[in-house]
């Protein structure tokens, strides 16, 4: 175990599986010099552990039953990128993919001690194609990054949609970017969220279009991440926990949602803005969506007025909320700079 395993021929790829035991690769890489695209695929029955990298023009899937040990590695897939932990934990380091990535541990955690990126192409037309990742989850429209795991601790960037380029406006698959993460399981501590994104200083969860991040235990669940900002909406509900945010950026609507916690953003929370390679739109997306499920209604009940996100709002809702920075809904006039940073 612990090999380097390469793949050039056309159309060449690299599979390292085992029915019946583990898999320990230290870097594989899949690249056939222009023809249709190779794939890296490691697949062990127990374990499955990437010590180096995995690289390739098309996917790369790392899959396991039980564990995937690859804390130290960096994925690069030129298409889809998955990490999928049947029964066990998955660790990674970094994960980058031109189009999606999709990471699943079920009955497990999800960490990463790097970035997680899905998005970076800059092939011509911006393709969004179906490959492993939309066979895992479903079709995945835009370059998007979905995440399903009992708890999730990301310590880089996560994002869905590369940085633009100066004056560059782009592609619509870019535009139609999510970053969509749920955690299943209670917090593992108090002070430690299920959910953690961005949780290194200075790192942030970007989307082209929403982010959405929720927690689903009936115990105590709470989010905790680096500032936020999306193209679109930002949505973040955890129903039992508290929600800690560094900041939140929106094209268009922001929607916090923490009934039985409190929400805290150290930074500004700012509706509106403009994002460069894109305008601003007041279009229905997942902070609408959230704000239907769980709405904000009036105090009196009588009749219970239903608070709507027309416009480009901030709408929060929890038992005690505290805003550090600036809080702004709407559009300012001619004052947004073009570096995302707001009025």
């Amino acid at each position: 175990g612990g090999g380097g395993l390469t793949s050039t021929g056309v159309g060449g790829h690299v599979l390292a599986r085992s029915a019946s035991s583990s898999v320990d690769v230290g870097s594989a890489t899949a690249h056939d010099g222009g023809g249709t695209g190779g794939d890296v695929t490691l697949d062990g029955a127990t374990t499955t552990t990437l010590r180096n990298a995995a690289t390739a023009d098309r996917d790369v899937q790392v899959l396991a039953q039980n564990d995937i040990i690859a804390g130290s590695s960096t994925i690069n897939a030129g298409r889809d990128a998955v990490v999928s932990a049947n029964t066990g934990n998955a660790a990674v380091g970094t994960v980058l993919a031109g189009d999606d990535i999709a990471i699943r541990a079920l009955t497990g955690s999800v960490t990463a001690t790097g970035d997680v990126k899905a998005g970076q192409t800059r092939a011509a037309g911006d393709p969004d194609l179906d490959g492993a990742a939309d066979a895992l989850v479903g079709t995945m429209v835009g370059h998007d990054l979905d995440i399903k795991a009992q708890t999730v601790a990301i310590a880089g960037d996560v994002a869905a949609g590369r940085t633009a380029d100066a004056g560059e406006t782009l592609g619509a698959a870019q535009l139609a970017s999510d970053v969509l993460v749920t955690a299943t399981n209670p917090d593992a501590a108090p002070g430690v969220a299920a959910l953690q994104l961005a949780t290194r200083a200075g790192k942030t969860v970007s989307a082209h279009q929403d982010i959405d991040l929720v927690t689903t235990a009936a115990a105590t669940a709470s989010i905790t991440t680096g500032g936020l900002a999306a193209g679109r909406d930002v949505a973040v509900y955890s129903p039992t926990g508290d929600i800690s945010l560094g900041s939140a950026l929106a094209g268009d609507d922001i929607v916090l949602r923490a009934p039985l916690g409190a929400i805290s953003v150290t930074g500004d929370v700012k509706a509106g803005r403009d994002f460069p390679g894109m305008t601003a739109v007041d279009a229905p997306g997942a902070a609408d969506a959230l704000n239907a499920a769980i709405p904000f209604k009036d105090f009196d009940g009588n009749p219970a007025t239903i608070f709507s996100v027309v416009g480009f709002d901030v709408n929060i809702a929890s038992q005690a909320v505290r805003i550090g920075g600036t809080t702004i809904a709407g559009r300012q006039p001619s004052t947004d700079s073009p570096d995302t940073a707001g009025p």
